[in-house]
């Protein structure tokens, strides 16, 4: 039985031509996790680390007995208002303390009324007179505070809403983002002005709304030539230097489709010359799912809530997030969770018709006692609680944070044999859509290569992935896959 499988394994690297070595691919799920703990465990089990200059992860501490400090330690690279408890005293003394980190404020999506100072509307109109002139428009790009080089607006929706294509906003911003230049200039820190937390590119930009041949000749397309609508170079918002992508998941089978026609418009932006990343809200915009369990000494809870997103993808986008741009801020997380898991956040008509609570020892449903509106430290029942975003986080920067500024190229693979060739142009996101299957990405830095394969449209069986080194196609690189889920490793070449 030895020798025949000696004489196989022989014949077939005889068939490959190469030698193919096994890899292991790193476990981004900690050991000590235990998620039905229902609380934020991140800074207490994950090991300290530091994204590489030029990278963006904006997240609050999310237990109470946390800090700023401690979060920050853990990866977080920027802090807002809502970071902490009592803003109006802890953030000078915060910066004071902390000088390294006084230039990471992160300017948590303000609306149109406060960019402008709008006053209050009359009755339901905000702009009474109409939209500002090029004076005024001016006046506040000259005079709005730039100390936050993380300005993430909220700008395309809500009753003071002025669309993208009005001129008062190319006004406003060449004289906004040319202050940040000139900040820029002199500290040599680098800013992120994105117009709204979710971009809103033409369709010739939009995975399944056109034409595959239409989405692959924008790959062919030089940067400069790439319709952008509004986004583009002269046009109302055009000068702002990030474009953001809005993770927000509608129906559960829309996943795959979601987000990888996220991941097109990334690469496309990137090409613009812009920053990108991704805002994440880490649940499905679609309706209550199931719900979550808590266990209290006194009874156990049931909160029916809008469903969360299959934690292998959570962990997936945030890592993508940084491989395929720069930038990753995670929105929705309630600060300073109560470690007692009381008292609940509660909203009558909202939570009242599907929150479930049984008495110890009882079968009988009776109402919940741990209810509160408002209260600080309140619990937030949402799952995962930005654990799983976080494990994405870190397993980037212990594979692809290694060779950050390296060498992109998609990869030539065999996946139970069967052979999947890269795409000339680039577009293997639109071959991995239309196709209905995964890709893998390195990022080769000297003799070190970060591998990561992913599927969204994988099933849970397990499949043999042979990955070709794609400068060195006698090189190749085997384990075996699962599932949806990030599979991710750095290895040594020869």
């Amino acid at each position: 039985m030895k020798l025949f499988f000696i004489i196989s394994l022989s014949v077939a690297l005889l068939q490959t031509g190469v030698a193919q070595t096994p890899i292991t691919f790193v476990d981004p799920i900690p050991a000590a996790y235990n998620p039905m703990e229902v609380l934020p465990k991140f800074a207490d089990i994950c090991p300290d680390i530091k994204l590489p200059a030029g990278h963006v992860y904006f997240k609050p501490p999310t237990k109470q007995g946390w800090t700023v400090e401690q979060v920050m330690a853990k990866g977080v690279t920027h802090w807002s208002r809502g970071s902490f408890e009592k803003p109006e005293t802890q953030m000078e003394a915060f910066k004071k303390k902390n000088p390294q980190f006084a230039t990471r404020e992160y300017e948590a999506v303000p609306r149109i009324r406060e960019i402008f100072d709008l006053p209050p509307p009359v009755g339901d109109k905000w702009w009474p007179n109409g939209f500002l002139n090029e004076k005024q428009a001016r006046e506040k790009g000259k005079t709005k505070p730039i100390h936050a080089r993380l300005w993430v607006g909220e700008t395309m929706e809500g009753t003071d809403w002025v669309p993208s294509g009005e001129p008062m906003w190319d006004w406003f911003y060449d004289e906004f983002t040319k202050r940040y230049e000139e900040q820029k200039k002199k500290d040599g820190i680098p800013y992120y002005v994105a117009h709204n937390y979710f971009e809103q590119l033409p369709q010739n930009f939009q995975l399944a709304h056109e034409k595959r041949e239409v989405l692959e000749k924008l790959y062919e397309t030089p940067p400069e030539k790439i319709d952008a609508g509004q986004y583009s170079v002269g046009k109302s918002i055009g000068k702002p230097n990030t474009i953001l992508e809005g993770i927000y998941i509608s129906a559960p089978d829309q996943t795959p489709q979601q987000l990888l026609a996220a991941l097109v418009r990334m690469e496309l932006v990137t090409r613009m010359g812009k920053y990108t990343g991704m805002f994440i809200f880490n649940v499905h915009e679609w309706r209550p799912g199931f719900p979550t369990q808590i266990e209290y000494p006194e009874g156990t809870f049931y909160r029916t809530d809008k469903l969360p997103i299959d934690p292998n993808l959570q962990i997936l986008v945030a890592f993508l997030s940084q491989e395929y741009g720069t930038i990753f801020i995670e929105w929705g997380l309630m600060p300073y969770q109560s470690l007692t898991k009381k008292p609940v956040a509660f909203n009558p008509e909202m939570h009242k018709p599907m929150d479930d609570w049984f008495a110890k020892g009882s079968t009988k449903e009776t109402d919940f006692p741990f209810y509160h509106n408002g209260e600080s430290n309140e619990i937030n029942t949402m799952p995962y609680l930005g654990d799983m975003t976080h494990f994405g986080i870190v397993l980037w920067s212990q594979t692809g944070g290694k060779v950050a500024g390296g060498k992109f190229a998609y990869a030539p693979y065999k996946i139970d044999g069967k052979e999947i060739k890269t795409q000339k142009n680039g577009s293997d996101l639109i071959a991995s859509y239309y196709d209905k299957r995964g890709v893998v990405t390195t990022r080769t830095l000297g003799k070190k290569m970060m591998i990561c394969y992913f599927n969204m449209f994988a099933d849970n069986d397990r499949y043999t992935l042979l990955v070709q080194n794609p400068a060195n196609p006698s090189e190749t690189f085997t384990n075996v896959v699962c599932g949806n889920g990030i599979h991710a490793t750095l290895v040594n070449l020869r």
